[in-house]
C-alpha cells in the first residue's frame, strides 16, 4: 500500500510494487597459497616425477626460493610465471585433495608432496583471510570452474594427440 512522506518541498506518495531477492552474503575464509606442479604424462613414469618433485620440496626446505624454483620448474602455465602464486583461493575452487592439504597447512609452511588429477604438487600457504561471497565473487568462481573444465579437456585432447602421431618401432638384434 502507498505511503504518504511529507518534505519541504511538499507531499510524496510511494509505493512499492516490487523487490529484488538479495544474494545471501556470507564470510568465507579464502587462503592465499602457491604451489610447484609437475604433470604427469604418457612418457615419465609416476615414481620418476614423485622422485623429481620431492628433490624440489627438498630444495625449499633448505632454505631455495620458492618463486624461483616454480618459474623454472612448475609445469603449472598460469602460476609458473608468477613464481607458483595461485592467489586467493575459495572453498571449492581446486580439486579435493589440493584444498585438504591447503586446509591443513599453517601459514608460511610447506607441505609434503601429494597427487592430484593435475599431477604431483606440493604448496605453500601465504595466508588466510575472511572474504564475503558476493555476486562478484560468485561470478569469479563460476568463471574459474569453467576454465578447470576447459583445461582439462584440451590436456586430455593433447595426450590422444600425442599419442596418435607417436611412431614406436620395435627392432629385434640380428
Amino acid at each position: 500500500f502507498p505511503v504518504t512522506i511529507h518534505h519541504a518541498s511538499g507531499f510524496h506518495i510511494v509505493k512499492l510494487l516490487d523487490k529484488k531477492a538479495e544474494t545471501p552474503v556470507a564470510n568465507i575464509e579464502q587462503t592465499h597459497v602457491r604451489h610447484i606442479l609437475l604433470q604427469a604424462d604418457p612418457v615419465t613414469q609416476n615414481d620418476t616425477l614423485k622422485k623429481r618433485i620431492s628433490a624440489l620440496r627438498d630444495k625449499i626446505a633448505a632454505g631455495a626460493d620458492f618463486a624461483k624454483l616454480a618459474k623454472q620448474y612448475s609445469e603449472d602455465p598460469n602460476s609458473a610465471r608468477n613464481g607458483g602464486d595461485l592467489g586467493w583461493i575459495s572453498p571449492g575452487q581446486t580439486e579435493p585433495a589440493f584444498e585438504q592439504m591447503m586446509n591443513e597447512m599453517k601459514v608460511n609452511e610447506v607441505s609434503k608432496v601429494f597427487q592430484t588429477s593435475y599431477g604431483w604438487h606440493f604448496l605453500q600457504v601465504l595466508g588466510r583471510r575472511e572474504q564475503s561471497s558476493s555476486e562478484d565473487y560468485l561470478k569469479e568462481l563460476a568463471n574459474r570452474q569453467i576454465y578447470q573444465r576447459k583445461f582439462q579437456d584440451a590436456l586430455q585432447n593433447w595426450i590422444v594427440q600425442l599419442r596418435d602421431e607417436a611412431h614406436v618401432e620395435i627392432r629385434e638384434k640380428a
